[in-house]
């Protein structure tokens, strides 16, 4: 087979769309993949036709090595992300195409993020005598210098900043997106041909200036992602020969109480997946009664224990990244514990010392432990039937809204039991399964339509004989 068409297959040949999620859905992500596998290793081309593959596989594959030559010709490179869906971000990208929910072959849903790069101007650092150079920052196309190129006007639109600028010794880049800003240097900065591309010898010294592009304002209509109001800091300044700096408050607003916290807490510090700044002087207490999910009511007070501003990290090559998702997220963490009604059954659900993040896309709530005391049966056809214990112990609890999007509540934790009507053994009964959850969502998108996903395994199966088997037997 085709390497180009094997690699495509492996990706998105089990693939299944779900009720509500037309095929042309599909076929547009697979077209998509191919660009992207196209453009990462052309020597997978020429396309060679097999019969064994589907048409509408084909298809795809063909129109995906047309938009690769597209894409190619006009300096853009696509990359894409297959994570579960409604999963949290794990890219600082803004995606251009997110496509799905698609069915894997284990039965959860996945969603595919594609992403485009952008063209940017990039500041180089030189280093003498070594003839080596580091890509320090990159700013919109748009950035304008005076006339001796000492200062430099940033417009709205996306940088990105070396991870090393923030806290000495971190690989990567930083991405956030900004209503504007300044760069100064103390000597003239130098252009690189005719790239657009800006240099400086080690030893200029150099001043950032950036303002975090602001929130979407909350909104009346749709979910705890939509009635969010966020506070982002006014400034951000990075220097060369000094720590970095935020000014300006940070909050969340629109979700249970306000949280807004007044002063930033000194240099920022590696975090996992971001660089983050500290901050206090502020709420001391959380409380929600009630909001606008369709799935929970989260009742529950709590002590709070942190705050902080986040930037997401990329290892991406800095040409890869693309356009930044938001300006920051705002993250709390508390200590207490949060309880709810399931609207999908009867039972309860709660969660113990909750981390609240936000930023533009939307909000999440997530516990490390838990406990449910929650039953749930699935309609299904006649006689089939399966029910679903989501208790007693819960290994974590995320609730998620996103904005002009769908919500999601998931868990880890909790028993599966299924009885199907076929087949059956001697005796005339069912076959069935009793197994652990290992990951269980409920899912409301934003036209209203449902979803479940369960995810079970069975650590041990018990031999039992349910009748014998005769081969080549003829009975008369």
């Amino acid at each position: 087979m085709n390497g180009l068409l094997a690699q495509l297959l492996a990706l998105s040949g089990v693939l299944q769309c779900p009720e509500g999620v037309p095929q042309e859905r599909l076929d547009d992500a697979r077209r998509l993949l191919t660009a992207s596998l196209v453009q990462q290793n052309p020597t997978l081309l020429p396309l060679q036709p097999d019969a064994s593959v589907p048409d509408s596989i084909r298809q795809a594959a063909q129109a995906g090595v047309a938009q690769a030559a597209a894409l190619t010709a006009a300096g853009v490179r696509l990359r894409f992300v297959r994570q579960p869906y409604l999963a949290a971000a794990t890219d600082p990208g803004l995606a251009t195409q997110v496509l799905g929910p698609f069915i894997d072959g284990d039965g959860s849903f996945i969603e595919l993020h594609f992403f485009e790069s952008l063209a940017m101007r990039s500041l180089l650092l030189t280093f003498p005598f070594v003839n080596g150079r580091e890509v320090l920052l990159r700013l919109p196309l748009e950035t304008a210098g005076d006339a001796v190129l000492r200062s430099f006007t940033i417009p709205a639109g996306t940088v990105l900043i070396g991870a090393r600028l923030l806290v000495h010794g971190v690989a990567g880049h930083v991405a956030l997106q900004v209503d504007g800003g300044t760069i100064d240097f103390g000597f003239p900065a130098h252009p690189v041909g005719g790239s657009g591309d800006l240099e400086i010898v080690e030893g200029n010294p150099w001043t950032l200036n950036l303002q975090p592009r602001a929130a979407p304002v909350a909104s009346d209509a749709g979910g705890d992602g939509n009635a969010l109001a966020l506070r982002l800091p006014t400034r951000l300044v990075v220097r060369s020969n000094g720590p970095a700096s935020v000014e300006g408050p940070i909050a969340i607003e629109g979700f249970g109480s306000a949280l807004r916290f007044e002063t930033p807490l000194g240099a920022p510090v590696a975090a996992d997946s971001d660089i983050v700044f500290a901050y206090g002087d502020g709420a001391t207490t959380w409380a929600i009664d009630g909001h606008r999910s369709a799935l929970l009511a989260l009742r529950g007070e709590c002590s709070v224990m942190n705050a902080l501003w986040a930037l997401p990290l990329t290892r991406l090559p800095p040409q890869e990244v693309g356009a930044a998702a938001h300006g920051g997220s705002v993250g709390v963490a508390l200590k207490g514990s949060v309880s709810s009604p399931i609207e999908a059954g009867p039972g309860r659900l709660s969660g113990r010392d909750p981390v609240l993040f936000a930023n533009a896309d939307g909000l999440e709530l997530r516990c490390r432990q838990g406990d449910a005391s929650a039953r749930l049966a699935l309609s299904q056809w006649e006689p089939a039937r399966t029910d679903i214990d989501l208790g007693p112990v819960l290994k974590s609890l995320r609730y998620a809204s996103r904005r002009d999007a769908a919500e999601i509540v998931s868990a880890t934790g909790g028993r599966l039991r299924t009885r199907w009507d076929l087949p059956r053994d001697a005796a005339g009964a069912p076959f069935g399964c009793d197994a652990e959850l290992d990951h269980w969502s409920l899912m409301v998108e934003a036209q209203g339509l449902r979803r479940m996903a369960l995810v079970g395994s069975v650590s041990s199966l018990p031999t039992r004989r349910h009748g014998l088997v005769l081969q080549n037997a003829y009975l008369s």
